[in-house]
């Protein structure tokens, strides 16, 4: 974890394992700010078939624990399957989710000039946040703020030589 306010890190997963968590803190303070100043909370949303094998979407068992009262399942929609993005480089990553988000048209004016918090469990290059995002900001969002758990390490292809 980093300590925003000495810059220590400390990494409590074994070595050799792909991910890492990370804390960034917007002065000092963590997400609750973002978090307050959002009008919804939308948890990155699962393709149906990705859902039925899991069983759940842990993006949204996340937000309904840090934003009850703000969490918008189903605002924003997956509304094409791709391949999983982990071990894709990032060229390919973008590719993959390209047009894979909509908002839903029965609910997009909720959108309009609002605040909203995007979240999700594991971002590595961010295409798939990227994606969500515009589709989020076409429906009339005016501010995206992206959230997520832990971040896992670039594919090698993309890693700064």
């Amino acid at each position: 974890l980093l300590d925003a306010a000495t810059g220590q890190h400390d990494d409590p997963v074994p070595e050799g394992h792909r991910f890492h968590l990370i804390v960034r803190h917007v002065d000092g303070r963590g997400p609750e700010p973002a978090l307050e100043g959002a009008r919804f909370v939308v948890p990155m949303p699962l393709s149906v078939e990705r859902l039925r094998l899991r069983g759940f979407n842990q993006a949204l068992e996340l937000a309904r624990q840090l934003a009850p009262g703000k969490t918008e399942h189903g605002l924003l929609l997956r509304i094409k399957d791709t391949e999983a993005q982990s071990g894709l480089p990032r060229a390919q990553r973008l590719r993959n989710v390209r047009h894979a988000f909509a908002v839903d048209p029965v609910r997009a004016g909720l959108l309009a000039g609002a605040n909203v918090v995007l979240l999700d469990d594991v971002m590595t290059s961010g295409a798939s946040m990227f994606a969500a995002a515009a589709a989020l900001r076409s429906a009339g969002a005016t501010r995206i703020t992206g959230i997520v758990l832990a971040r896992a390490d670039l594919h090698p292809d993309d890693a700064p030589a």
